[in-house]
C-alpha cells in the first residue's frame, strides 16, 4: 500500500519494480485522480482514520509506504500507527520523515516557512518558492545564510528542485522527528 500516495510517484515505483497489487491511499481528490491514471486500486480516505474507517485493511499488506507524510500531519504518531495497522505480521513499513539534522530544522527554514504562510495568494507563494530556489539575498535571512547562498551560487552548487522547495514550505505542519522517536514507535 502507498499511504498518502500524493500524485503517485511511489505507487508507480512499486508497480515498476514488480508489486502485483498496490492500494494507493490519499485524502486529496486531485492526488487520487492523478494516481488513478495508472492504478485503479485507489482509496480516498483520511489516512489518520484507516483503523476506524477501514477495518478490512488490518494486516492486509506485506509492504506499506508512508513517504513524507507523517511529519506533515497534526499527529505524526497517529499517522504512523494508522499506516502500521495495515502491515501484515512480518511485513515491512517504509517511512520517511524529516530528521533534526536536516535543513527543515534550521532557523532559516523557520523564517522561510513563516514568510511563505504569510503571503496572500498562490502567485505570491510560487514567486517566493522561486526566490528560495534561486538562493536570492533576503534581508529577513540571517547574514551567514545569505553569505552561504551567495557562495553556493558562485560555486554552482546543485539547487535541488523547485518542487522540493514547495514541498518544504507548503504543509502547515512539517515536524522533524528524531530517529530514537521513530524507533520507539516501531516497538
Amino acid at each position: 500500500a502507498d499511504i498518502g500516495c500524493g500524485m503517485g510517484r511511489w505507487t508507480r515505483t512499486m508497480q515498476l519494480i514488480g508489486a502485483k497489487d498496490v492500494l494507493s491511499v490519499d485524502i486529496s481528490e486531485s492526488a487520487i485522480k492523478s494516481t488513478s491514471r495508472f492504478n485503479k486500486n485507489i482509496l480516498r480516505t483520511n489516512i489518520m482514520k484507516i483503523p476506524e474507517e477501514h477495518p478490512e485493511l488490518k494486516e492486509k499488506f506485506d509492504f506499506v509506504n508512508i513517504w513524507g507524510v507523517a511529519m506533515c500531519t497534526h499527529d505524526p504518531l497517529k499517522a504512523f500507527e494508522s499506516a502500521a495497522f495495515t502491515v501484515k505480521p512480518g511485513g515491512a513499513i517504509f517511512m520517511m520523515v524529516y530528521a533534526p539534522e536536516g535543513p527543515h530544522n534550521t532557523k532559516l527554514c523557520t523564517i522561510q516557512r513563516k514568510k511563505f504562510h504569510s503571503l496572500r495568494n498562490v502567485d505570491e507563494r510560487l514567486c517566493y518558492v522561486d526566490h528560495i530556489f534561486e538562493r536570492k539575498w533576503d534581508s529577513d535571512y540571517p547574514l551567514m545564510d545569505n553569505i552561504k547562498n551567495l557562495l553556493r551560487n558562485f560555486l554552482g552548487r546543485h539547487k535541488g528542485s523547485k518542487i522540493g522547495v514547495l514541498d518544504m514550505m507548503e504543509p502547515f505542519y512539517n515536524w522533524v522527528i528524531p530517529a530514537d522517536v521513530i524507533q520507539g514507535w516501531m516497538k
